[in-house]
């Protein structure tokens, strides 16, 4: 397999012009930019590996719904549509009535990247290699879907329900230019090859939940899910001579990496509990279980073409929520939820290592706490009623990061790869989302409902009716 940069000869001493050469023949070592990779000769599962694309995959854990986006998902302790048949199964029990539900989302995705620039040392003048610093960039990509579909079939103490929801709706694409390193202390100089990549990933669960209520204010629920997967990613790596700018003819590509994933999981759990303590507070708890797939990694080379199993760990949910209702007309809703981030580095692989790809304790990402907020304002109508909704929430950052327990001091090309994956992993920071929606409800038998949610890494607009008979 190829080299992901090159590392030049040591003529920073010239006080001319001339170029620095760059050579194709150093020892390769490499930093993934896909969710996945396979190394060659390898049967072994390499799982996730240290790939700062795997930071970028947003999962959509707002609960489905566009009332429930307007409140900024702050629904467990309300859980009264059906939309409850994922978000807290056991409020199902709140309907009276059977209920269809569903959802359109439109998703418009900015994920940040390293572009270029010159780090771990300054610029050296020559060709492309003016910029000290490095240079991140953001793509942009709009997604548009049918997110959620619910049938719920309430009676006197239980209720069922069947839905299909999409857990993640992802997709962004970049080009890079080709960061530069070095030298700095036992970094050389070297530079990153030039690539574009693409991740499309889409995640669908088909659930079925049941909800019994004991007495006349507590409910428990039991959902499970058969989970549909597909992934479609590739990176495309491009020669250059030097410090010239980056070359992407087709003819100039010396590695294709990819990952092809497809098929269901085995079933996931989602278990819910509500108690309506009096007419104006209650309280919601549920567990949701993330899935795991298996999808196939391959490398293509002038040389070289294989292909190995991969990992795929979806992060479980744990949350709490909290409803009150201080009159007939207003409604404050608070979400607590602790999500499972730190399993995106379980079976993590380092692909760095002296003696070849292994497991790693230098990659971390921390279990996440997502504060949300809701309110409600209720307007009465004639027979038809209107809500006014807002809503802030806290995602915690959650980006996989580069935490070696030991920096190298001897070995150079060691250095520059640890220097590139100290500067392509790095803590992110916490992001604040803001929501507003407005909800109409037409007699007996219809309800519509809209709402937007906006942060710096993605902008959310949802539309959902809701048919009561």
């Amino acid at each position: 397999m190829g080299p992901l940069w090159y590392i030049a000869p040591n003529r920073l001493t010239n006080t001319g012009n001339e170029e620095v050469p760059m050579t194709h023949h150093s020892r390769p070592f490499r930093i993934f930019l896909l969710s996945f990779t396979v190394c060659a000769g390898s049967t072994g599962l390499l799982a996730q590996s240290n790939n700062e694309a795997n930071a970028g995959i947003q999962f959509n854990f707002s609960n489905p719904g566009a009332r429930s986006l307007g409140l900024a998902g702050a629904f467990i302790g309300l859980a009264d549509d059906a939309t409850a048949a994922y978000t807290n199964p056991a409020g199902l029990t709140n309907l009276s009535k059977p209920e269809i539900l569903l959802e359109g989302r439109y998703f418009d995705y900015r994920t940040e990247f390293l572009d270029r620039g010159h780090v771990f040392g300054s610029k050296t003048g020559f060709g492309t290699d003016t910029i000290d610093g490095e240079v991140r960039a953001r793509t942009q990509n709009i997604k548009k879907s049918f997110s959620f579909l619910s049938f719920a079939f309430p009676q006197d103490r239980w209720a069922v329900a069947v839905y299909r929801h999409e857990l993640a709706n992802f997709r962004t694409s970049y080009q890079t230019g080709g960061t530069f390193f070095g030298p700095q202390g036992n970094i050389p100089l070297g530079r990153l090859f030039p690539a574009r990549a693409s991740v499309d990933l889409k995640i669908v669960d088909y659930g079925v939940s049941l909800a019994v209520r004991f007495g006349e204010g507590f409910s428990l629920g039991i959902g499970a899910s058969d989970f549909q997967y597909s992934q479609t990613t590739r990176l495309t790596r491009f020669g250059f001579a030097g410090f010239e700018a980056a070359n992407y003819a087709s003819n100039n590509a010396i590695e294709i990496d990819g990952v092809d994933g497809s098929g269901s999981d085995h079933v996931a759990v989602n278990a819910g509990m509500l108690w309506k303590i009096n007419r104006k507070f209650s309280v919601g708890a549920v567990y949701r279980q993330g899935p795991t797939f298996h999808p196939q990694a391959f490398v293509v080379t002038t040389n070289f073409s294989g292909s190995t199993g991969a990992t795929f760990h979806v992060p479980d949910v744990y949350g709490l929520g909290l409803t009150l209702r201080p009159t007939d007309l207003f409604t404050v809703s608070f979400d607590y939820n602790r999500v499972r981030y730190s399993v995106l580095t379980k079976d993590f692989t380092d692909i760095f290592q002296a003696n070849g790809p292994g497991p790693s304790t230098d990659f971390k990402v921390d279990d996440g706490n997502v504060f949300r907020l809701g309110l409600q304002y209720v307007v009465p109508l004639g027979t038809n009623v209107m809500a006014l909704r807002a809503g802030a929430w806290r995602d915690p950052d959650h980006r996989i990061r580069f935490t070696p327990q030991v920096l190298p001091t001897d070995n150079a090309q060691t250095a520059l790869g640890k220097a590139a994956e100290g500067a392509l992993f790095r803590a992110g920071k916490n992001e604040y989302h803001y929501t507003g929606g407005i909800g109409i409800v037409l007699g007996e038998h219809f309800q519509l409902d809209a709402a937007a949610d906006f942060a710096t890494s993605v902008k959310t607009g949802a539309l959902s009716a809701v048919f009561r008979y």
